[in-house]
């Protein structure tokens, strides 16, 4: 049930939920996030560290490969086409492009533009071009300038979830904050879980004052993107807070990452990339004493305390794992992973009765997790209540048959008790026969 394989946990029967790391766009160091390889934080110039700003190593072959995916039917226009007769010799724009990356990693944002802008005199609509203009425009703190290039991108671009929040971003540095909120909830219906939209829609709704349960999206942030979280708040200090005042960007730290952490970002970050880290190498015990000591901190989220749940649980401390499951259920009762992790807990622990009961929760909170409802089969075995339990497993068997096997493999009592009822001849026919339809349903699978 639910989790990825990793070390110490076994693969079949009642599992926890997954906690696997999300892909997010963070990069590592101290940059925040990359557009088409240079290194932003975001649009902020990153003090002449040029570690990963290289983002003309491809050269000219990388132009002529630049296609960004589109929807089915949309054309567009050939970027390569010169607007007219190229005043510029045949090699002029491979040595452009060498001349940019190498202001580039001198962090000679100015000077890189204009190498840029020169190649764009003969490519006009070539959005290689016009991403790299834009952005260094802005690293350059030419607000209007990066303005019209991301506009001309965008005419080429409408979709670009990273380039819509770039956009955004500049139009927050002009103060055209009505523009900057109808970009980010563009960008957000493209990709609800781009962290630096979902900043700046924040700091927005903040300036909007339309705080109504503005704290609630945080409180799930998944520890991976606390870090990323931690360098957005600091990178843009700096440029925001005198824009929108001290008391606002206060604000904005509070309800994202934490009740007074601005002054502690940079630490709160430090402090979760070395539980993860720990995590990674299942080391449990430092893992959880890192993930503890965040409490003191007041995060948001609290995501980083059922990570610490689970610490508890590969430690052989399921009492205390349930402990702290139970009071982040009822802090924030309607999640509904919680009372699955909760009552998986209770179910290895032989309680099968108030499993029974946090199973049901589960359901009627999240109905499609079928996870949930295999829990709530087990714990209904535990206490000899085969009728129902074996309801719920031949229901399963038909939405989930691939599945199955696995669940009922292992050596549990409630396993044991479901294979040795008579009824389970007839269930595992009903998951051979629910397996081979959906076999033959798929293409080529007569």
């Amino acid at each position: 049930m639910g989790l990825r394989s990793r070390p110490g946990l076994s693969t079949t029967g009642l599992m926890l939920i997954a906690v696997g790391a999300l892909n997010c766009s963070a990069v590592s160091g101290d940059s925040m996030f990359l557009i088409d390889g240079l290194a932003a934080d975001p649009l902020l110039q990153t003090g002449g560290n040029a570690r990963v700003r290289r983002i003309f190593k491809a050269g000219l072959e990388a132009l002529r490969y630049d296609h960004p995916p589109r929807p089915p039917g949309l054309r567009l226009r050939n970027p390569f086409v010169p607007a007219g007769p190229s005043t510029s010799p045949p090699k002029e724009l491979g040595s452009r492009m060498m001349r940019a990356e190498r202001f580039l990693n001198r962090g000679q944002w100015d000077r890189a533009l204009l190498e840029i802008e020169g190649a764009l005199e003969d490519y006009p609509d070539n959005s290689y071009l016009l991403r790299r203009a834009a952005v260094l425009a802005a690293l350059a703190g030419k607000y209007v300038a990066a303005d019209g290039y991301f506009r001309r991108y965008y005419a080429i671009d409408p979709y670009n979830v990273v380039y819509l929040t770039g956009w955004a971003d500049v139009l927050i540095r002009l103060s055209r904050f009505e523009e900057a909120w109808r970009l980010i909830t563009r960008a957000l219906a493209e990709d609800a879980t781009y962290l630096p939209a979902r900043f700046d829609y924040t700091l927005l709704r903040i300036l909007r004052e339309e705080l109504q349960d503005i704290e609630a999206e945080w409180e799930e942030l998944p520890p991976e993107m606390i870090p990323e979280l931690s360098r957005l708040i600091r990178s843009q200090r700096d440029k925001i807070e005198p824009l929108v005042g001290k008391g606002v960007f206060r604000l904005l730290a509070d309800v994202t990452l934490g009740a007074g952490t601005l002054g502690q970002a940079e630490e709160i970050g430090r402090r979760v990339r070395e539980a993860l880290e720990f995590l990674r190498k299942a080391d449990w015990r430092r893992a959880e004493k890192a993930l503890s000591d965040l409490h003191r901190f007041g995060l948001r989220s609290y995501k980083p305390e059922v990570r610490r749940s689970f610490c508890l649980f590969q430690m052989g401390e399921p009492r205390k794992a349930a402990a702290v499951l139970a009071r982040l259920c009822r802090r924030y009762p309607q999640d509904g992973s919680l009372w699955y992790n909760l009552g998986f807990i209770l179910a290895k622990m032989g309680r099968y009765a108030q499993a029974e009961l946090v199973f049901r929760k589960a359901v009627e909170l999240s109905p499609d997790n079928d996870d949930a409802r295999f829990g709530l089969s087990c714990t209904l075995a535990g206490q000899n209540k085969m009728e129902e339990s074996f309801q719920i497993l031949n229901r399963l068997a038909q939405s989930r048959p691939e599945r199955m096997n696995a669940w009922l493999s292992g050596d549990a009592p409630y396993l044991k008790a479901i294979r040795a009822d008579p009824r389970f001849a007839e269930l595992k026919q009903r998951i051979a026969e629910a397996a081979e339809r959906k076999r033959l349903a798929l293409p080529g699978g007569g």
